[in-house]
Parts: structure tokens; sequence; C-alpha cells
């Protein structure tokens, strides 16, 4: 019989040792790469520094109580240093992906899958797609704490889109709206915030599907660009990203100030396919069935731009991918001179 994940094992042995949750548990272990012994040794260490604040508090004030400790744990991403609010975030990760939620098999397990690997990256920016309801306890239940989560609301869809920004970022506005030539109840989600210096404007779309659509999907990626377009601006970033389901001979001109970020990264062949059937198997799809649908799109003060595939290892114990998609991470790095 085949030995479950690892890292699920780590979570459950996790919770089940220390007596916290299992979001917990997930939160605690990403960050040591679902190593159970280091996350324990985190995990106490944590727990002494905050008896023993606790007890400098107790003997410094009178009649003081202890402290409880607050096991939501730290923000998202965040830093030992504290952030400069005059200067640019050193960084900043974008992961968009279509977790397939419409393939009934395997699901609670496939994404399951895809929050380990989500964990791993830890980005500050996640956008999915095909995301279906049955997922939706576990995104509240283990990203809730960390992320602001905008979803549609439960209005019969079969799928959408879930985005979700980190806490360290502050939301300023947000909106979901349906594109007005979608067949397939296909939106448009925009996210304004700020982190530091930085204004922050995300797009997050699931464009129309097949070469039949391809009319609707080259006006829904314009609507897009132009929304990237009109947010433009000092010491702003600005990212359209998703499953695009768009060809390169369907976008024509755009702005040269926007970026496509494998092209920005390095054009790399290893990293181009996103859709892979030659080495995803979920579909069962012949092997010469290869595109790069999941795409983003940028203008920012960041000069250098890392993009990397996750998702690209089969879950053992089912024996296929956690989607037929791979997911994209884009780490932005490397930030110009703020303006002020």
């Amino acid at each position: 019989m085949a030995q479950e994940d690892p890292a699920i094992i780590a979570i459950q042995e996790f919770a089940k040792i220390t007596d916290v949750d299992e979001g917990f548990a997930h939160f605690i272990l990403q960050d040591y790469d679902f190593d159970l012994q280091k996350g324990l040794n985190a995990y106490y260490q944590m727990l002494e520094k905050k008896e023993k604040e606790s007890k400098e508090k107790t003997e410094s004030t009178d009649n003081s109580e202890v402290e409880a400790m607050d096991t939501s744990g730290p923000e998202p991403n965040s830093s030992l240093e504290s952030p400069v609010p005059d200067e640019f975030p050193a960084d900043i990760t974008v992961l968009t992906w279509n977790v397939d939620g419409i393939d009934e098999g395997n699901l609670g397990r496939r994404f399951k899958g895809v929050l380990i690997v989500v964990a791993k990256v830890n980005p500050e920016v996640i956008l999915l797609q095909e995301v279906v309801r049955a997922h939706m306890p576990d995104i509240k239940k283990l990203m809730g704490k960390m992320y602001h989560i905008i979803a549609p609301p439960d209005d019969g869809m079969p799928y959408f889109t879930v985005t979700m920004i980190s806490k360290n970022i502050k939301c300023l506005n947000k909106s979901i709206a349906p594109f007005g030539n979608t067949m397939m109840g296909r939106t448009m989600t925009v996210f304004e915030g700020t982190w530091q210096k930085l204004r922050l404007v995300v797009v997050h779309s699931h464009l129309e599907s097949m070469r039949e659509y391809a009319s609707a999907r080259k006006d829904q990626f314009k609507q897009c660009i132009k929304k990237l377009e009109e947010n433009m601006g000092e010491n702003t970033l600005v990212i359209f990203g998703g499953d695009l389901n768009i060809r390169d001979s369907e976008i024509g001109t755009i702005n040269p100030a926007i970026k496509d970020a494998w092209i920005a990264s390095g054009s790399k062949k290893d990293r181009q396919y996103t859709w892979d059937n030659k080495l995803n198997s979920n579909k069962g799809l012949p092997p010469n069935v290869r595109c790069r649908f999941d795409r983003i799109y940028f203008n920012g003060p960041y000069k250098n731009v890392d993009l990397s595939l996750h998702g690209t290892q089969m879950i053992k114990n089912i024996h296929c991918f956690p989607s037929d998609h791979f997911a994209v991470a884009v780490t932005f790095k490397n930030p110009g001179k703020s303006k002020h």
C-alpha cells in the first residue's frame, strides 16, 4: 500500500503532539519544509519565549496576569526585521493555479496537495481558478488567518476564482464583476491595497475557454489589460494573472510598459508550458498538447523577476498530480527607490 504524503503526516502528528488545530500546524511547518522535528523545536522555543516574556511582565507589574499565548501565529511572510514604511517591500511573490475542481476524482486529496505546495511557496498573492464549494472550508480554515479571501457569493456557479492577499497588505478596495460577454460565468476580480510604500493592484481572471470562444476571450483580455493601464503609476505594482486560456496569436499589441513575467524572467523553455500533457498525465491527452495558458502580466518598480513552476510532482498514493495545470509562481525582487 502506498505511503501517505510526508507533509500530511507531519501536520497530523504536529497537531496531535501539541494539541493545536491542523491549520496552525500547517502554518508552523510550512517554514521548515514540513520537517516535524524542526517545526516542533521552533514551536516549543516560541512557547518558552512567550512564557519568559509573560514572567518578566508579571515580575515588573503589580498584580499583573500572565498572558495566554496567541496561537494564531505571526502574519504571513513576516520578517524578523521591522518593515520600513517609506520603502518598498524587498520582494513579493504571486502564485496562480487552476486547481481543476471540476474533476471530482480524488478532489479532497488533490486539494490538500495544492495547499501543501502553496504553503511551501508562501506567496503574498494567491490566485486560484476552478475552485468549487467543497474547497472553501479548507481555504477558510487554513488560509483565513493569514490572507484576505475574495470569493464570489454562492450563486450556483459550479466553479469560480478565489483571490487571497496576505494580511501584511492593507486592503483599500476589492471587487468581483462578471464580464458582459461571458458564456461561462467568468469574472474579473480587482484588489487594491498598500504594503509599506508600495501600492498594489491585482487583477485576477479565468478567461473564456476553448478555441471557439477566442473572440470573447480576446475582449476579456483587453479589459483586464486596460484595468492595469488605468492603475499604473508611481510606487505602484500592477499585476494581472490567472488561467487566461490565451494563445500568443490572440494577444495582439499591448502597452509595451506591461510585461509578460515568463518573458521578463528569461523565457526559460523548461518553465514555458503550464498545461503540459507531456509531463502531466491527469487528463490522458496526447503528449504534444502543451500550452502556456497560465500567465502573469505586470508593471512596477521591481527590477528582477523570477518565475518557477510548482505542483510538478505526482501525489504518490493516488498516482496523479494535484491538478492538470502546473502552478506559476513569480517573485518580484530588487525594487528601485520609491518616489516621495
